[in-house]
């Protein structure tokens, strides 16, 4: 029973990961979209206020492609490493809590 439900909480933990997973790249695609946009609304707002120069030459500097794709690549394989750590302390969870129970004198079945 103990290991029926440590499988089943590593089922929903893979299906949350796998969501999150699914969710980089919809998420960054958005973004880097609306990037652009935002970037020339900022542009506006800065030259209303008197900064406009300075804030277009960071904008120009600024690759907002290349930063989405680094972005990309780094969450994608952090997602698959947290997802992975889980899954090891869900099915090392009974045993660690059996040999815990052992230790201070429960006995029984669980």
């Amino acid at each position: 029973m103990v290991w029926a439900s440590a499988l089943t909480a590593v089922a929903v933990w893979s299906l949350l990961a796998w969501g999150a997973y699914g969710l980089v790249d919809g998420g960054l695609a958005w973004f880097g979209g609306n990037a652009a946009v935002l970037a020339e609304r900022g542009h506006g707002l800065a030259g209303a206020v008197g900064a406009g120069r300075e804030f277009g030459a960071a904008v120009e500097g600024l690759n907002a492609a290349g930063a989405l794709g680094a972005l990309r690549g780094i969450l994608k394989p952090l997602i698959v490493v947290i997802w992975a750590t889980g899954a090891v302390a869900l099915l090392a969870a009974p045993l660690l809590l059996a040999r815990l129970a052992g230790r201070m004198g429960f006995r029984g079945r669980y």
